[in-house]
């Protein structure tokens, strides 16, 4: 319909002032979107083919929904130029494209209000509850409201006559309810996030996809196979392997395209007049966006959870390998100390005895280096070169003048001295540890001797523990080198004639071996500290 006179006045009169408001940059983003929302609105009432201000494809529904919601409601002006002015250039009054223009305005603002109160505001679209909150809030409820003011503006300006004001209302708000349930997501989700991040794989996944949809699309509204429902596996493949934005993309494409065929007369939802069809088309797709935007909604939540669950799974195992190195760390620092405190008591037991503090420590060296010549395995090795120290810890309960006598002990000093043997396995019972059990076994097995004559028990051949019998090779050796309060040391070789000597009587023969084997791959001079090979 031309423009009349009073709407020519109308818009002389304004043109000025939008021309003055251009340099205020809010106003700048109300007229952007005053345009945006009147050219959607114009590309719409093309479709309006059963009365002129009424379409079953409304796309502004969508754009006043994203703009209020990712906007806020200072939306709201640029929605009421946009809808007052397409409603003017089309169809009706001043004051009859007033009122549509204010329900256009209020649908969007009631919509946005019940979304950002009760589903989740722009975020509608991550759980399928709000989902369904927002076709019942937002598509269903909120269209009604431009629906009803909108027809209920033509009948009082006498603009639906002859038109069943049912079928206005119904194609009103039909159109506006899809559009929502259409439209409106593609706009927020990519509103929110408009960034795309494809891998190759993911391209040629979606190129893949493209192709066959297209293909089915053409199969299906070219009037190859008029069977819509073969479009259905598409969206839902669309949302299994897509984000909820690429979901909202495809329905909106395959709406594009039903609608662009349907215009035409062609694919399966064609029925008595352009304006049936289209309702048809828009409640199958209406529906579809209704299947697919939930479903991708739980895929969306599947990966999300999956990503946190594969996240806290590379946290945790971050975590017990840090917790694993610290405990490493501290047990280390626990053995330390333990065997520090260990060597501490084995030189505190030679203290009185030893000027050089060195008898303990070469003993426990000599020991190791006799174990692993007997074969012994490399744990039990080490665990020997620690507790040998120990062999003569029970000296401390040993009187001085006994202890430290420059001569010979008689009779009753020496059975005093063979005491010390229990006194140290006195003061290594009940250890909790191999080390401290070990050591025990040699502080009370060292004295014995192979043909069964020794003490405490007089234990003879095998039935003296190997680490007594090794322990009492070592232990006799260094102290045949060493100087001691009633003698002078005496030199290697005679010390190796007194262990030859006493080999099958004193000393276990294999032991005896193992210390000639020793002193055979020793350098001169260092027989006897075994750290030194």
């Amino acid at each position: 319909m031309p423009l009349n006179l009073g709407r020519r006045r109308f818009l002389g009169a304004i043109r000025p002032l939008f021309a003055g408001l251009r340099s205020v940059q809010p106003l700048g983003n109300v007229l952007i979107l005053a345009v945006v929302y009147f050219a959607a609105a114009k590309l719409g009432l093309r479709l309006a083919f059963y009365h002129p201000s009424a379409t079953p494809v409304w796309p502004p529904t969508g754009i006043a929904l994203a703009s209020m919601l990712l906007l806020g409601y200072r939306a709201g002006p640029g929605i009421f130029l946009g809808a007052f002015l397409a409603n003017l250039t089309t169809y009706g009054t001043v004051w009859t494209s007033l009122s549509i223009a204010t329900g256009n305005t209020l649908e969007g603002l009631v919509g946005a209000y019940l979304v950002n109160k009760y589903a989740n505001s722009s975020n509608a679209f991550d759980h399928p509850r709000d989902i369904f909150k927002f076709a019942l809030l937002a598509a269903i409820l909120s269209t009604a409201v431009s629906a009803t003011i909108g027809v209920t503006s033509l009948a009082l300006g006498g603009f639906a006559r002859g038109a069943d004001d049912r079928l206005i209302w119904l194609t009103w708000w039909l159109g506006d309810a899809t559009v929502a349930l259409i439209f409106a997501p593609l706009l927020i989700l990519y509103g929110k996030n408009p960034h795309l991040r494809w891998s190759g794989q993911a391209m040629l996944e979606r190129s893949l996809f493209l192709v066959a949809l297209l293909s089915t699309s053409w199969i299906v509204f070219g009037g190859q196979f008029p069977f819509v429902y073969l479009t259905v596996p598409f969206l839902v493949w669309a949302a299994l392997r897509f984000d909820q934005r690429e979901t909202a993309g495809v329905v909106v494409l395959l709406t594009l395209i039903a609608v662009w065929a349907t215009v035409r007369h062609l694919g399966p939802l064609v029925g008595a007049t352009p304006n049936e069809s289209l309702l048809l088309l828009q409640a199958f797709m209406g529906t579809s966006a209704l299947v697919a935007l939930p479903l991708a909604s739980v895929m969306a939540e599947r990966r999300s959870a999956d990503q946190k669950t594969t996240d806290l799974h590379l946290q945790l195992r971050g975590q017990n390998a840090l917790l694993e190195l610290r405990v490493r760390e501290r047990t280390q620092e626990l053995e330390d100390a333990y065997f520090e405190m260990v060597e501490r008591l084995a030189a505190a037991a030679e203290f009185r005895d030893d000027d050089t503090g060195e008898h303990a420590r070469r003993v426990g060296e000599l020991s190791a280096v006799l174990a692993r010549n007997l074969g012994l395995a490399a744990d039990e090795i080490e665990l020997i070169r620690r507790a040998a120290p120990l062999h003569d810890v029970g000296k401390i309960g040993i009187p001085d003048h006994i202890l430290l006598k420059p001569g010979a002990l008689i009779p009753e000093e020496f059975e005093l001295m063979k005491t010390h043997v229990k006194v140290g396995a006195g003061i290594l019972s009940e250890g909790k540890s191999d080390l401290l059990r070990l050591a025990e076994e040699i502080a009370l097995t060292h004295h014995e001797r192979w043909d069964g004559t020794g003490y405490p028990v007089g234990l003879k051949g095998e039935a003296i523990p190997l680490s007594g019998r090794i322990v009492a090779v070592a232990d006799v050796f260094d102290a045949i080198i060493s100087t001691r309060p009633y003698r002078k040391a005496r030199s290697i070789a005679e010390a190796i004639k007194v262990i030859k000597n006493g080999g099958g009587t004193q000393f276990d023969p294999k032991v005896v071996d193992a210390l000639m084997a020793h002193v055979g791959q020793a350098p001169s001079g260092h027989v006897a500290d075994a750290a030194r090979i």
